[in-house]
């Protein structure tokens, strides 16, 4: 018997929780034992013999490297490691399949690793647990009896599905509590909401879960010839304890026109009248606001109607997402102001005056600095970018980040937005996206970890401009590699499709009908009257002068046919054209009985086409 094909299904059962952990996150390098197993398993000749010293062994190595991975704070799903302990169980488990090895334990590590990779997956641990219940039933029930029907196999097939059932539901809790990183000390399990930027009410935090797993789907694809740097969503008026609100005045906005089967809708009232400059699609829920270039004037959407809050913050209402929108180009003329763009809490002002002082002896406080540039090299300089900020029971999350000195967006933009209103400056707090990743020329993509917080404020000619405070730093999120390609395709077949759909076919049937209509509309398309008939007839005129040069009134097809019938008419009479004869031999012997009729049409035949008499 192979023993080779006898380990070949369990060696897929310990493969499939393999293949999710290297989708779901950072591959350690102790990682091999699995890989190095499985090869084992689907290419040694004989199985391994197994020991039970090699899980002491392998479990050390794998609690080392995740002891070491959670003190570090920059690391980024340590528990990955532990579903990696298990899937080199598993791994092991096959390679010595048939040498000591058991089924139930094979299958316990593999569904372990399974569920823990799918604590962090994009979306596919229903076909992932799909496709490993279906190997672990196959694997245990072969083992007893004729299939299925055997008691011991169903035995153990209700066994592995109960399994199976519980797992499920932890995995899904696990996924719901660690949405983000390990060792985060913010507030789990947010309405989806507030983890987009696009929420009324935003917490300090929320961000986080959109930089773990999950982070790189696509939320936003962009065409544009021009593609902008900053997406806005909602712009929030007041700080409150560590969250974020924002206004709820609002206005309808006006639709002077419609393109194609979307309706302009312009923020002052004031139509460009041009051509859109970009068009997006929206892959990620929005929650009704439209997520809209910095101060572009207008944009066009399928949709009933839209309105704008006090910030700027524009909700669509009976929108079809899914035919995305158009913005364009130029700069909205924004000279709003509201009575909370200079609010601070009272409780935050003795934090706010200190820090403000540090800034001026920390920062870049020199002559015709504004007071952006001062904040933004205080932070440059001072504070650390860090995904873990630690919440202090009773404590504003503002005051730990200034505190601690470190944190991510939506520190530094509540920082700025508050000193900068201490100072008697009007600003607004802003969530969005920004900092696309383009993918192909005039194609971009904006991903969920692109999610970011940012400052508007009011400089004194009363024109809101943006400030992103946020310095840079290497502790990034993760960058695995990606198919730029298959994004740039799939944006430019959206785009088409978007298209297609929205009445671009109309335009193509439609343009001759528009050349048409502009030359009857031209002041020369009366002439046309005049000039068609003139050249009309003057191709006749050279055509029949050339046939006359040429001996020849009518078409070659037109004498071979009438020949055809005078040659007929004449066989009737007993009268011949031998094969390879000419039409001139034929009238030299024209016998005295021929028809009379017949001979003066070969004559004309012979005169008028090879110009012979």
């Amino acid at each position: 018997m192979n023993t080779r094909r006898n380990r070949l299904l369990p060696a897929l059962v310990a493969a499939a929780p393999v293949a999710f952990l290297v989708v779901a996150g950072p591959v350690p390098v102790l990682s091999v034992v699995a890989f190095a197993s499985l090869v084992w398993a689907v290419a040694a000749s004989r199985p391994a013999k197994w020991r039970g010293a090699w899980g002491w062994l392998v479990g050390a190595a794998f609690a080392t490297t995740l002891a070491w991975r959670l003190l570090d704070e920059n690391a980024r799903e340590p528990w990955l490691v532990a579903g990696w302990f298990f899937a080199s169980m598993a791994a092991l488990q096959a390679a010595s399949w048939g040498n000591g090895a058991r089924a139930g334990v094979l299958v316990w590590n593999s569904i372990l690793a399974m569920a823990i990779a799918s604590a962090g997956s994009r979306g596919f641990q229903a076909a992932g647990a799909v496709v490993q219940l279906v190997l672990a039933m196959v694997l245990l029930g072969g083992r007893s009896g004729p299939g299925w029907l055997a008691r011991a196999g169903v035995a153990r097939l209700g066994g592995v599905l109960s399994l199976a059932a519980v797992l499920a539901v932890g995995a899904y809790w696990v996924q719901l509590q660690t949405a983000g990183r390990w060792g985060t000390s913010g507030r789990w399990g947010h309405h989806d909401r507030s983890l987009k930027g696009f929420s009324a009410i935003s917490r300090l935090g929320s961000f986080q879960s959109e930089y773990g797993n999950g982070g790189e789907s696509v939320a936003v694809r962009l065409y544009a010839d021009s593609i902008p740097d900053y997406l806005q969503g909602q712009v929030h008026a007041l700080y409150l304890q560590g969250s974020w609100i924002s206004e709820r005045r609002s206005r309808n906005l006006a639709s002077p026109r419609n393109v194609r089967d979307a309706t302009v809708f312009c923020l002052d009232d004031r139509d460009p009248g041009q051509a859109p400059s970009g068009w997006m699609s929206l892959s990620a829920s929005t929650f009704g606001l439209a997520p809209m270039p910095f101060q572009s004037p207008c944009f066009a959407a399928v949709a009933d109607s839209s309105d704008i809050n006090g910030g700027g913050a524009i909700t669509v209402r009976g929108a079809s997402w899914s035919r995305g929108l158009w913005w364009f180009g130029g700069r909205l003329a924004d000279t709003s102001l509201l009575e909370s763009d200079r609010k601070v809490p009272a409780g935050l002002e003795p934090l706010l005056d200190s820090a403000l002082a540090l800034s001026r002896t920390e920062g870049a406080d020199r002559d015709g600095f504004s007071p952006t540039h001062r904040l933004a090299s205080w932070f440059q300089n001072s504070f650390r970018y860090s995904l873990v900020v630690p919440e202090i029971h009773g404590q504003d999350p503002l005051a730990t980040f200034l505190k601690g000195r470190k944190g991510y967006c939506e520190y530094f933009a509540t920082a700025s937005v508050l000193m900068l209103r201490r100072e008697g400056i009007a600003a607004r707090y802003v969530t969005g996206y920004a900092h696309p990743e383009k993918t192909s020329p005039g194609f971009a993509v904006f991903r969920r970890a692109n999610a970011h917080a940012w400052v508007m404020w009011r400089d004194s000619l009363g024109r809101w401009n943006l400030f992103d405070p946020t310095p840079a730093s290497d502790d990034a999120f993760p960058a695995k590699p990606r198919m730029a390609w298959l994004d740039g395709l799939t944006a430019r077949w959206t785009l088409w499709w978007h298209g297609f759909r929205d009445g671009a076919w109309r335009d193509v049937l439609d343009e001759p009908q528009r050349l048409m209509d502009s030359i009857v509309a031209s002041k020369l398309s009366w002439n046309w009257l005049v000039v068609v008939p003139v050249v009309g007839g003057l191709f006749f005129v050279v055509r029949r002068r050339r046939h006359g040069r040429s001996g020849q009134s009518a078409p070659e097809s037109v004498w071979v046919r009438e020949l055809a019938q005078v040659e007929s008419r004449l066989a009737r009479q007993g009268i011949h054209r031998e094969p390879g004869e000419t039409v001139g031999a034929l009238i030299k012997r024209w016998p005295a009985e021929g028809d009379a009729a017949s001979l003066a049409f070969l004559e004309r035949y012979q005169k008028e086409r090879f110009g012979r008499g």
